[in-house]
C-alpha cells in the first residue's frame, strides 16, 4: 500500500463538503475532460493548447510543459492509486489533516458533477484531525506542496498511523 499527499477539489474551492458528499477525493483537471481509456500521449494532448477555464488565467492556453505536468498527475490518480492506499490532505492551511483509505474501484470520472469535481478517488474518510494529534514527527512528512498528488517520504510511518485510524 502507498501513502499519497493530495491537494484536491480545485485551487480556490473548499473541498471538504464534496469529499464527504461523494465519499471521495475530488480533482478538477477540467480542461482535460474525460481521460478514461486514453494512453499517456492522448492524455497530454487532451490538455495541450486548451484554454484554461479559470477566469484568472485570462484566456491563456495550456503549454506542452503544463500539459505533461497535468497529464502525469491525472494519470497517477487514474492508474497508480489503488484500493487500500491512504490519502492525506491538509485543511485550513495545514492546521488539520484529513486522512482517508482508498476503496475498491478507486478512480471514477463523473461528467454529471460540477466541472471542478469530476475526477474522483473513492475514499473512506476519517474525521479531520488537528496537526498536533498526529504522531510526533509525522508533521515533517506533511509539508506544503504545489503538486496535486505525490508520494511523501515517511511512507512507513504515515501508513502505520493511518492503519491505526482505520483498524
Amino acid at each position: 500500500m502507498t501513502v499519497w499527499l493530495i491537494s484536491a477539489g480545485g485551487s480556490n474551492s473548499l473541498f471538504l463538503p464534496q469529499f464527504r458528499e461523494y465519499k471521495a477525493a475530488v480533482f478538477s483537471y477540467k480542461e482535460g475532460g474525460d481521460i478514461r481509456g486514453l494512453d499517456k500521449e492522448a492524455v497530454y494532448a487532451a490538455f495541450e493548447g486548451k484554454t484554461y477555464l479559470d477566469p484568472e488565467k485570462n484566456g491563456k492556453k495550456i503549454s506542452r510543459h503544463n500539459a505533461i505536468r497535468y497529464g502525469s498527475e491525472i494519470l497517477k490518480i487514474r492508474d497508480k492509486v489503488k484500493k487500500g492506499d491512504y490519502l492525506y490532505t491538509s485543511l485550513f492551511g495545514g492546521s488539520q489533516f484529513l486522512i482517508g483509505r482508498v476503496k475498491k474501484n478507486p478512480y471514477e470520472y463523473r461528467p454529471e458533477h460540477h466541472q471542478d469535481h469530476r475526477h474522483l478517488i473513492r475514499t473512506k474518510w476519517h474525521d479531520p484531525m488537528p496537526l498536533d494529534k498526529l504522531d510526533t514527527g509525522l508533521a515533517g512528512y506533511l509539508d506544503t506542496f504545489r503538486r496535486t498528488i505525490r508520494e511523501p517520504s515517511g511512507q512507513q510511518e504515515l501508513a502505520k498511523f493511518a492503519e491505526r485510524l482505520f483498524g
